[in-house]
């Protein structure tokens, strides 16, 4: 009788667990490309989860640096993290870029830029999360600027076709 009332108590207590709802999550290409990326994504519900994203791209023969910071909210068709699902969001990019030019004189004189972007972005992906809790999602997308701060003649930053890759574990 003791065997029975604690199967039945470790049956309810697991049936009833509360399941994971914080996935933190890297891009595995970017490392190999000097892009640096963090994401951190909270189940709001069964369907929707609240994103956020810190991205460090540098290029330093072209002496750039960008910071990407984007907000999102999945909206899942199977279940939170895993599925088909379509990402509305916004993002921000500031970013410096020096470079090398000739003077009047053909003197070399080294130059900066300054970058400053943010609008509107949709994805649409695919998301696996396995039992262990290991996910992997793949989405591509695009964006807008809206607005755009720069330093005079920098044109061509953020906005266009995006896409990405993450794997990440969930808590």
């Amino acid at each position: 009788m003791k065997k029975l009332v604690l199967a039945a108590a470790l049956a309810s207590s697991t049936a009833h667990a509360e399941p994971p709802r914080l996935l933190v999550a890297t891009d595995p290409i970017g490392l190999i490309q000097d892009s640096y990326a963090l994401t951190a994504s909270y189940a709001l519900s069964d369907h929707v989860a609240a994103r956020g994203e810190v991205q460090l791209q540098r290029d330093d023969l072209d002496s750039i640096e960008l910071w990407h910071y984007r907000a999102s909210l999945p909206i899942f068709l199977d279940r939170t993290f895993h599925g088909p699902f379509v990402e509305p969001g916004v993002f921000q990019m500031t970013g410096t870029a020096s470079s090398w030019v000739l003077d009047g004189s053909g003197n070399p004189v080294q130059t900066s830029a300054q970058v400053k972007t943010f609008g509107p972005s949709m994805m649409v992906g695919w998301q696996w999360t396995f039992h262990d809790r290991y996910s992997i999602a793949a989405a591509f997308g695009g964006s807008k600027v809206w607005s755009s701060s720069s330093s005079p003649g920098v044109l061509g930053f953020g906005g266009g076709p995006e896409w990405y890759v993450r794997v990440g574990w969930l808590f």
